[in-house]
């Protein structure tokens, strides 16, 4: 065991995927990426992470149905809400309170890497290991 939370980035953009990831693993994650729904359902069957990074627009599953799937599996993490729509943000936001997901962040994009590294050492400082 790493000592290391883990976090997963779901997003259909490998390169967006990979960043994330990476900032995350600066941060002092164990970051894992998945850009489709076999790669989402593999990582949740290896274990729930702490803190899922989630695009909301994705051709399937959508952001929508990850959350959903989520809910189901009793997922109870923080959620980044990974989206360039503040409109979609919002909703989606409103959407995971409903299914009983707390811990919810947005992550504009595009985002200032600064930023996004500060907000992963913040949610670093919660997430369980």
């Amino acid at each position: 065991m790493s000592g290391r939370p883990t976090l997963l980035v779901v997003d259909d953009d490998a390169d967006m995927a990979a960043l994330l990831a990476a900032l995350a693993e600066g941060a002092g994650f164990t970051a894992h990426a998945a850009d489709g729904a076999v790669q989402v359902a593999e990582s949740l069957r290896a274990g729930l992470p702490a803190v899922i990074i989630l695009d909301m627009v994705m051709p399937w599953p959508s952001g929508m149905e990850v959350l959903s799937a989520l809910r189901d599996q009793g997922w109870a993490g923080h959620l980044v809400i990974a989206t360039g729509d503040h409109r979609m943000a919002v909703e989606a936001a409103e959407f995971a309170a409903t299914l009983g997901l707390a811990g919810i962040t947005t992550l504009l994009k595009p985002f200032d890497p600064v930023a996004a590294m500060a907000l992963l050492k913040d949610l670093r400082e919660v997430a369980p290991a």
